[in-house]
């Protein structure tokens, strides 16, 4: 198979041969390079797994293709190539230099990074959350002569590769992110069925444990709106016809707690609005 069946490059102009040449290139090339050029270019080092953490590494991938197959997505399953390998841990340093220092972990393309971390219950919930990411669709636009872009990190030549779509995530012309909260909620929802997967292949692990990777989430908020509009965790096929207006606020919606308040206000979700604040006054007094 040639490059990843999730990810496409676009290109200024079909008719020039130079572009679609260079957009072949780069999508075969991208999953053997992606993470070599990004470690030289950040300059990091990652570090080497031990027993346990590879054995969490190779559970969760089963696990991803395992929650994939539930959802009837079997064929896409079977195209995950994903390994071991493209998890990495990184010093604390270097996680907050390169990624953000208020998330748990990021992904780029198929690879997933993490901090080092003596939590492995926190460890396990990062890359499960970074794994649905790094499994989802990828859209790309080759352009000559714009600079690198902050999500790829990546040139070809004298073309950029310009990140345009990640997931439900979609960057307008103006470089504005639209769907990002909304993509975050989706995201966790597919991690929370990875994560079940994950606790029928360690059936050892203590009750509490398991109780802890099955109902903890982040973007609970933003996962609180989607569900409010659907009625279950499936996704809003008919939700414009139920909700007018609600892909503009949906498209809006940011990652923070407070966002999914003023989204929850906006769809005019009283009682949800009133729990969310609720709950992230609690957060405040703690």
């Amino acid at each position: 198979m040639e490059g990843r069946r999730n990810l496409e490059v676009f290109t200024e102009n079909k008719d020039d041969k130079e572009q679609q040449e260079a957009a072949k290139d780069v999508k075969s090339s991208l999953k053997r390079g992606y993470h070599h050029f990004f470690a030289e270019s950040e300059d990091f080092r990652e570090f080497i797994k031990n027993k346990e953490e590879k054995k969490i590494c190779r559970d969760a991938i089963l696990a991803a293709k395992l929650a994939l197959e539930e959802l009837k997505l079997k064929k896409f399953a079977d195209h995950i190539e994903i390994e071991p390998d493209n998890i990495h841990i990184l010093s604390k340093e270097d996680f907050e230099r390169i990624g953000s220092p208020d998330s748990g972990g990021f992904h780029r393309l198929e690879n997933t990074y993490a901090p080092v971390n003596d939590n492995i219950l926190k460890f396990i919930h990062v890359i499960t959350h970074e794994l649905s990411h790094a499994i989802s669709y990828y859209a790309l636009n080759l352009e000559k002569e714009k600079g690198e872009n902050s999500h790829t990190g990546l040139k070809y030549n004298d073309f950029a590769l310009i990140s345009k779509r990640s997931g439900l995530d979609f960057t307008k012309e103006n470089g504005e992110l639209i769907f990002q909260g909304l993509a975050e909620a989706t995201t966790e929802l597919l991690a929370d069925r990875i994560r079940q997967q994950f606790v029928k292949l360690n059936k050892n692990l203590p009750m509490r444990k398991k109780k802890d990777l099955v109902e903890s989430h982040v973007y609970y908020p933003q996962i609180l709106i989607v569900n409010h509009i659907t009625g279950s965790y499936s996704w809003l096929n008919n939700a414009e016809i139920k909700i007018p207006g609600v892909t503009k606020i949906l498209a809006e919606m940011g990652t923070e707690p407070e966002d999914a308040v003023e989204a929850s206000k906006k769809l005019g979700f009283k009682d949800l609005t009133e729990y969310l604040e609720a709950e992230r006054g609690k957060q405040g007094e703690g």
